[in-house]
């Protein structure tokens, strides 16, 4: 066998664990909130006669607003591993599945 018992049990309790799910999610949907809401104070914070474009500009550079962005950066990286993890869960389980499918094929054949 290709696939191990130990690594197709290892795929289904991480496919399993929902909560990781939902917390990977939350944590980049807030860090993106976080990030628009940093974006906008240091908007507002200009109080110089500019134009829109500048103004935004500006907003973009602002230290807080990019330390957000940063944030929101780590956090999407981390639901990327999540989902590509994921993706090599569901590979597992299915590369186990038809080991099964075939070895059951061939005690069908003797």
């Amino acid at each position: 066998m290709i696939v191990k018992d130990s690594q197709v049990e290892a795929a289904l309790n991480f496919k399993g664990d929902s909560d990781r799910a939902a917390q990977v999610q939350y944590d980049f949907s807030m860090r993106e909130i976080e990030a628009e809401e940093a974006e906008a104070r240091a908007y507002l914070k200009v109080n110089e006669e500019c134009t829109v474009k500048e103004r935004e500009m500006r907003a973009v550079v602002d230290i807080e607003c990019m330390q957000a962005r940063r944030e929101a950066a780590l956090a999407k990286a981390e639901l990327v591993r999540f989902k590509t993890k994921l993706s090599k869960a569901d590979a597992i389980i299915e590369t186990w599945r038809t080991e099964s499918a075939n070895a059951r094929g061939m005690e069908m054949v003797r």
